[in-house]
């Protein structure tokens, strides 16, 4: 009981500051979903670039947090699973049903895309990086800049952006649950991918071009 009683509590857990950025990922992603479940594809995904962007610092800013209580490093890391799933596993299965008008042929792939996010983060946190640092499967972190790539292309992609989009996230759904050897994005490589993010979202919010709601 009294070893208990010494654990940081539901709300000093939270109130971390990685942890709160994490949440507001979720946040983000959540909303991100929601576009999608009313046909806002493109403000879906920019709501999502965001999100990864939340998820992409939330380690830098727990590493650079000094005195984290073990309980809070193992709360946010489970936190970042269950955030990741939303934004890079139901998400990507949202936008390509709403691209393609929820019709029944979307289903397989969106199913796909969400299942095997799952088994790949299940995977990834009980196996984690393999002895080279290197992870086993694409993470699902990487769906949403590749969505976001195809969806800019929308005015050029036209009719066919349902079909392209579909290609690609069953890519992912395969590459997801494959041996595919994935090298961790460091250094210049986290910045880029910022800058990306920083830059397609509000690419993205502009072709959507129908206001916030």
């Amino acid at each position: 009981m009294s070893g208990d009683l010494r654990r940081p509590g539901i709300g000093a857990v939270v109130a971390d500051p990685a942890n709160l950025l994490t949440l507001g990922g979720l946040v983000l992603a959540i909303c991100g979903t929601a576009f999608a479940a009313i046909g806002r594809v493109e403000l879906a995904v920019a709501m999502t670039l965001l999100a990864v962007l939340c998820d992409w610092w939330d380690g830098r800013v727990a590493r650079a947090t000094a005195g984290r209580a073990q309980l809070t490093r193992e709360f946010g890391g489970q936190l970042d699973s269950l955030a990741d799933l939303v934004s890079g596993g139901i998400n990507p299965a949202m936008v390509l049903l709403a691209a393609g008008g929820f019709a029944p042929q979307y289903w397989p792939g969106a199913l796909a895309v969400a299942v095997a996010g799952a088994v790949r983060l299940a995977y990834f946190n009980v196996v984690g990086l393999d002895v080279s640092g290197r992870y086993r499967g694409l993470p699902i972190v990487h769906n949403t800049p590749a969505i976001a790539l195809v969806v800019l292309a929308t005015p050029l992609l036209g009719s066919a952006l349902p079909v392209v989009l579909y290609a690609v996230v069953v890519c992912c759904a395969v590459l997801h649950v494959s041996s595919l050897s994935v090298p961790k994005i460091t250094g210049w490589g986290v910045y880029v991918f910022t800058a990306f993010c920083v830059v397609a979202a509000p690419m993205l919010i502009v072709l959507d071009g129908g206001g916030p709601w």
